[in-house]
């Protein structure tokens, strides 16, 4: 069983993210280099199916194994700290990026123009949608499925089984809605917050059903793979969701099954803010131009080094800002409230 120790617990789930924060990363390099159109097809799928999901799920997760049969939450305080969390982060880095993407627009360095001629109006609309750096979407995306936690605590003390046809029945909802026709094109957060809603609600599930999925979490994982796999080749675009969700519990699977056969620590997966937030757009432009000049980024050696360079300079970045007060908070490195505890 999962312990409740927030150390048992945070080994697993640094699994999760830190597998999470690679695939991230190895998505924009995959953005940056130009392989054989069948590899780059297939690596995308393998990274960027779940990078961001991975997120969710462990956030989800998390939550439901905090807060079930606990009568102590106070949606304030974890509103108010999910706020220093990611919207603090979210705020001082995007302003970092604008000054950066405005001092390389005057300097004329780049032939698109995002910053320059702006008004304060359109100034709000990129930050908004993350023009300046797409993947910072999702910390508002995040905070908003936070907000929804109003309606998932009372929830908690339902069965999985119940769970689980919540779960079901809020992706279909999600699905045959199409909400991406009542937005705009881009990426706003509120139609991400939703698409997102459905892998926070598998998190839930997973915990609910965690004891049992343990016994045979091997099998799970390796299954639940083959049968992505085998999905990714024979289904239509139509049914992606249905190949995401499967892959899922199959990394979630496997990565149980890991942590409890090695006792692996997973340390990364502490400092995945960090490195979410530093390693794009510069560090991994930077990293794939300097490797360029070495030889030509056209095979999947190139996106394996590069992948591996980005995300150890933004951890060792990470780590120094983590030293400082100021870094921290501009990390969002914020303990969640705990069960038993009222700030």
């Amino acid at each position: 069983m999962l312990g409740r120790s927030a150390g048992e617990r945070m080994t697993f789930l640094d699994a999760i993210k830190a597998t999470g924060i690679v695939m991230v990363v190895a998505v924009h390099v995959l953005s940056r280099v130009q392989l054989a159109p069948a590899m780059q097809e297939g690596l995308l799928f393998l990274v960027g199916a779940v990078a961001v999901p991975l997120f969710l799920v462990s956030d989800g997760f998390l939550f439901a194994h905090q807060w079930t049969g606990k009568d102590n939450f106070l949606y304030g305080a974890y509103i108010k700290k999910s706020i220093r969390r990611l919207l603090l982060p979210w705020a001082a880095f995007s302003m970092l990026y604008m000054l950066m993407r405005f001092a390389i627009e005057l300097k004329g360095l780049v032939q698109e123009t995002i910053v320059l001629g702006k008004s304060l109006s359109g100034l709000a609309t990129v930050l908004y949608y993350s023009e300046l750096s797409h993947h910072m979407y999702f910390l508002l995306s995040l905070f908003l499925v936070r907000l929804g936690t109003v309606a998932v605590k009372p929830l908690l003390r339902y069965s999985g089984g119940v769970w689980l046809g919540l779960t079901l029945s809020y992706i279909a909802l999600y699905v045959s809605s199409n909400p991406k026709r009542w937005f705009f094109p881009g990426a706003d957060p509120v139609l991400l917050a939703l698409w997102g809603m459905q892998f926070y609600l598998l998190g839930v599930v997973l915990r609910k059903w965690h004891e049992q999925i343990t016994l045979t979490a091997g099998w799970i994982g390796l299954t639940g793979l083959g049968l992505a796999t085998l999905g990714w080749f024979v289904l239509s675009p139509a049914s992606s969701f249905l190949v995401q969700l499967v892959y899922l519990v199959g990394i979630y699977g496997v990565l149980l099954k890991i942590t409890a056969a090695t006792g692996w620590k997973f340390t990364m997966g502490h400092d995945t803010m960090g490195i979410y937030l530093l390693h794009a757009p510069y560090i991994v432009w930077i990293v794939v131009v300097v490797l360029s000049s070495l030889a030509p980024p056209n095979h999947l050696g190139a996106v394996v080094v590069a992948s591996i360079v980005t995300v150890a300079l933004s951890w060792g970045i990470t780590k120094v800002l983590g030293k400082y007060s100021v870094g921290r908070s501009l990390l969002g490195q914020v303990p969640l409230q705990e069960p038993g505890h009222e700030s």
